[in-house]
């Protein structure tokens, strides 16, 4: 009897000091704050107005917008459509004497909600589907007080960009997004499917042959 006792307290005592098993606990990826989209992210931009050597002068506005999504960290994406501002760097009209009309175009940001996203080195391209062949175009760098931004150089009698015309440029510097302003990244892959095995006749009088399973 003694014995059992003494088993049974052994028992209490080696459960009691046995550790809880283990449970896994899942871990959750955080979502980022912010984002930085880094300096020199090329972008393709849309100009939203029609703008001539003749009636624009140096310093005027416009609008712009982004026609293709720029891809960040995490499947996030600053969604096309973003408006931002661009601006005229010099503009000067056709004169006598064969002087060509100059118009020099420069992208200064996209607004992202409350976030501007300093723009540079803008290079006006030929609209799709229309005839630029009058355009003559050289690349021109300004300096100084317009911070090194870089476009185009239009000339050939007055300068002409009409609406719609689209340009390259690049992300000016390192700009922290935060994520609550920026879009998902919804592209989906459709699985290509099997083609559907195509019946083999079988001659009149013949006895067809089963296929294996």
């Amino acid at each position: 009897m003694l014995l059992l006792l003494l088993a049974a307290q052994a028992a209490a005592v080696s459960s009691e000091a046995a550790p809880a098993p283990a449970v896994a606990v899942p871990v959750v990826a955080e979502t980022p704050a912010a984002i930085v989209l880094p300096a020199l992210t090329n972008i393709r931009i849309r100009v939203l107005a029609d703008l001539a050597s003749k009636q624009n002068a140096t310093g005027d506005e416009f609008d712009i917008e982004l026609v293709e999504p720029i891809s960040v960290a995490g499947g996030y994406v600053i969604p096309s459509g973003t408006r931002g501002r661009g601006w005229v760097i010099h503009a000067d009209k056709a004169r006598f004497a064969g002087k060509a009309g100059e118009l020099l175009l420069g992208a200064r940001y996209l607004k992202l909600g409350n976030v501007e996203i300093p723009l540079r080195s803008m290079k006006v391209g030929a609209r799709p589907g229309k005839d630029n062949g009058g355009l003559a175009m050289g690349m021109a760098v300004a300096g100084g007080a317009v911070g090194g931004v870089a476009s185009m150089f239009i000339t050939g009698g007055q300068a002409r960009v009409a609406t719609g015309m689209e340009a390259m440029a690049k992300i000016a510097s390192d700009v922290e997004l935060p994520v609550a302003l920026l879009g998902r990244d919804n592209r989906s892959f459709v699985p290509v499917q099997a083609a559907a095995p195509v019946p083999v006749p079988v001659p009149a009088g013949s006895t067809p042959v089963s296929q294996p399973k």
